[in-house]
């Protein structure tokens, strides 16, 4: 209730930026909000949809599950970047609502079939966790994919050509420690491509 309240002077329009992965749970309070037809597009080396350790908790790790199984106004979830066992350790309701794209996919070029099955007719929620990346590109405190930058940028790109997109959020920030300043400069340069990428697709 406490993390509700702070954040929801901020809305779930614009790109909003959240920390760490272990905040992604985040996501899961914004698509909450939204009070019609919507489908989330998650970028995550992982897919957040672990049973629970404790019943009724949210998590970072469980979060995603959560949305496809209890948002009614949830299209479709959009999945991009775990690997294919992960996927296949997916035991959770609505699964119909489920189209992913495996880091092993994404490698080989293949799996375009599937952005036929993306209903374009409804907004996107967009929801990155930057360690679908590879550890080339940024460096995050998970362990990461092996999504190059272009990857990253043409899937999205297609998105945004092809629906309206509600909001955007991203974490996957490295932890926020002295002796990773270096990474940490990194972190904030990259997140301005990032910006500047999502800006001008938006426009």
């Amino acid at each position: 209730n406490e993390i509700i309240k702070r954040t929801g002077q901020y809305g779930i329009s614009g790109i909003h930026f959240i920390d760490s992965g272990n905040y992604h749970y985040i996501s899961k309070i914004n698509t909450d909000r939204i009070d019609y037809d919507f489908s989330l597009v998650l970028y995550d080396h992982h897919t957040d949809m672990q049973k629970p350790m404790l019943e009724g908790m949210t998590s970072c790790g469980d979060w995603a599950g959560q949305v496809l199984e209890q948002n009614k106004n949830l299209i479709q979830l959009i999945l991009v970047g775990p690997t294919e066992e992960d996927i296949k350790n997916i035991d959770l309701k609505n699964k119909d609502k489920l189209i992913t794209f495996s880091q092993e996919e994404l490698r080989n070029n293949c799996g375009r079939e599937k952005l036929e099955k993306i209903k374009t007719d409804v907004p996107f929620y967009i929801s990155i966790d930057k360690d679908v990346l590879s550890q080339n590109v940024i460096q995050t405190d998970w362990d990461q994919g092996s999504m190059q930058l272009m990857e990253f940028k043409i899937l999205l790109a297609y998105l945004f050509k092809n629906s309206q997109t509600i909001g955007i959020d991203i974490c996957g920030e490295c932890a926020n420690e002295v002796g990773q300043l270096n990474e940490i400069k990194e972190d904030d340069a990259f997140n301005e491509k990032i910006l500047s990428f999502l800006k001008k697709e938006e426009d």
